[in-house]
């Protein structure tokens, strides 16, 4: 299975299956946002938050998004379908930020 729905030991949600973000787990993003964002889980959540909005501005209009990494292009259901995992993503972020305080 991918490690994204590997068991973990900390009590937050599982990462979304996304291909792209297959390296995406609860370790990785602790350590991501300790090293990149200085700890700063606010910073990042607006990350996020930011790219959400944007993706929904886009599917709104009828849009597509490249997916630079896997060289594809997503638009209507699979793009709200991403836009879904973007929201759980978050949502686990959150949980992380609460019980990772910076500091």
């Amino acid at each position: 299975a991918p490690a994204t729905s590997a068991p973990s030991d900390i009590d937050c949600p599982p990462m979304p299956e996304v291909k792209w973000w297959a390296s995406a787990t609860h370790r990785s993003l602790i350590g991501y946002v300790k090293s990149k964002y200085d700890g700063d889980w606010a910073s990042y959540i607006e990350k996020w938050e930011n790219e959400k909005a944007a993706l929904e501005d886009i599917h709104r209009r009828g849009g597509s998004v490249v997916v630079r990494k896997e060289g594809i292009s997503i638009r209507d259901d699979d793009l709200k379908d991403y836009i879904g995992k973007i929201k759980t993503r978050i949502e686990v972020i959150k949980c992380l930020a609460a019980k990772f305080p910076p500091g």
